[in-house]
């Protein structure tokens, strides 16, 4: 009985590994696009500082760089200040595993020394067909780009191995990637119902509980227990992921809008500019490696 018990647990533990999604969000190289300021990030920052200084402070973490180091740092609010001499090689990664609520815990900025192989995978990386096409285009990200299969087959493998050998140095560090327990079934339910909704469809906090069997302050507190936010934030976090993924695709911000389950533009904009610091205009621009 015992043994059997384990085998499920394994089981269904490996499930939530299942539907895993890495994918290269923005690959850049030259000066900081945003040197100095607060910025917010909604995937996992990944520099290679290849000349100057930089200081990073997220929360309570402060972290001082310089040429030669690695610095990764959590999605979330951060303020960043780089040297006027400045260089890096900077790589947007988003990490998704829906069914596992998988989330980044620990130190929520990481700076280390060179590392052999970690640079060797990087090299790798960089020389892919689809990456080196970019940066003779002067673009920054792969994501929606017309290639081959063949092309962006090579560009996920290099990724890949390149993000294996990341978790492997984060993790004794301190900063992992984590599947929630959600023991509760009501906080699992809840959470798939959620995760599959169309953003154009709209959240109500009220009829999600209603669909799991409790008042919708009781589901609040279950989510906090178990995943540390509410239902609410998952839901405004899910929308800013879409919304900057589109905007760096040069989407328009009506379309935009539309998307992310906004019935006015003015709507979106406000509300675009309060998580993230900037009007969506402002962010698309950035984002090409444009000074507004």
């Amino acid at each position: 009985m015992r043994v059997e018990q384990d085998t499920t647990m394994e089981a269904a533990e490996e499930s939530h590994w299942a539907d895993l999604k890495l994918s290269l969000q923005r690959f850049w190289e030259g000066e900081p696009i945003g040197q100095v300021g607060q910025f917010t990030g909604v995937v996992l920052t990944v520099w290679k500082l290849k000349a100057g200084e930089l200081t990073l402070s997220k929360g309570n973490c402060v972290e001082h760089a310089q040429a030669g180091d690695w610095i990764v740092c959590h999605p979330g609010k951060r303020h960043q200040a780089f040297s006027d001499s400045a260089r890096l090689l900077s790589l947007h990664l988003q990490v998704e595993c829906p069914a596992g609520a998988a989330r980044w815990v620990g130190n929520p900025v990481v700076v280390f020394e060179h590392d052999a192989e970690l640079d060797r995978l990087l090299h790798r990386l960089r020389r892919t067909s689809l990456l080196k096409h970019l940066s003779q285009q002067g673009r920054l990200h792969p994501e929606g780009e017309l290639t081959t299969l063949e092309d962006i087959l090579e560009l996920k493998e290099c990724l890949t191995a390149f993000f294996r050998r990341l978790v492997q140095l984060l993790r004794p560090l301190g900063m992992r990637y984590e599947v929630a327990s959600m023991q509760d079934a009501r906080v699992r339910e809840s959470y798939r119902r959620l995760n599959q909704v169309d953003l154009r469809d709209g959240f109500s906090r009220e009829q999600l509980a209603q669909t799991v069997g409790v008042s919708a302050s009781q589901l609040d507190r279950l989510w906090m227990r178990e995943l540390e936010q509410t239902p609410k934030r998952f839901w405004n976090w899910r929308r800013l992921q879409a919304a900057c993924a589109l905007l760096q695709e040069d989407r328009q911000a009506k379309e935009v809008a539309y998307e992310t389950g906004f019935d006015h533009l003015s709507q979106f904009s406000l509300w675009f500019r309060a998580n993230m610091g900037e009007s969506p205009s402002a962010f698309r621009t950035r984002q090409r490696g444009i000074t507004p």
